[in-house]
């Protein structure tokens, strides 16, 4: 249960960051750019936090999971799922603003 929830910390913190640092620094052009560079961002966000997982566990184990290869693409999509759930959130925050 502490690993799943570590496992969400991350891939929460990963995605906001991602997604908060595109925002603070690039607008979107129009709205089916906005769609896929969300989804390329929740793409990157899922691979960091996968990692970041990993090499957590590794230090704290010791070893690798004799698994990890499926703990890699278990997590990576899992992780992909919560990270696209929040860059939509994102995106849709950032409609709402007028620019200047």
């Amino acid at each position: 249960m502490i690993g799943f929830l570590a496992f969400l910390f991350i891939t929460i913190f990963c995605s906001c960051l991602v997604f908060g640092s595109y925002r603070r620094w690039h607008r979107q052009a129009s709205e089916l750019s906005g769609y896929i560079i969300t989804i390329l961002l929740a793409m990157l966000s899922a691979f960091i936090s996968t990692i970041l997982f990993q090499v957590a566990g590794y230090f704290v184990v010791g070893y690798l999971d004799p698994f990890f290869l499926i703990a890699l693409i278990g997590g990576w999509l899992v992780s992909f799922i919560i990270s696209l759930i929040i860059g939509f959130v994102f995106l849709a925050s950032g409609e709402n603003k007028t620019t200047p």
